[in-house]
């Protein structure tokens, strides 16, 4: 067998542990608690000055604008230059009929 030590009782246990004092935190007043806003820069917007069409008729008595539509004849030259000069009849003759009645 073995020889017993010097001191053959075991070390004294230790203290049972002491619970710590737990207080949580105080919590703020929830009907005075507002979280913190981010502040956010706020665009400047000028106003913009409405727009205003004035018609103005300074005619005595009224005024008429007679607008006479004719036959085309920027397109009646396209015509004519792309068909090597064989629309130029139909041309004059929607010429000479335009310029019959309208008189």
């Amino acid at each position: 067998m073995t020889q017993p030590y010097e001191n053959d009782t075991l070390p004294a246990a230790y203290p049972p542990p002491t619970a710590p004092e737990t207080n949580p935190p105080a919590l703020p007043d929830p009907a005075n608690f507002a979280p913190p806003r981010p502040v956010y820069p706020q665009p400047q917007f000028q106003p913009m000055m409405p727009v205003v069409n004035v018609t103005q008729n300074n005619m005595s008595g009224g005024g008429f604008v007679n607008i006479r539509r004719g036959p085309n004849h920027g397109l009646h030259l396209v015509l004519t230059i792309l068909t090597c000069g064989m629309w130029a009849p139909v041309w004059i003759a929607v010429w000479i009929i335009d310029a019959i009645g309208c008189r």
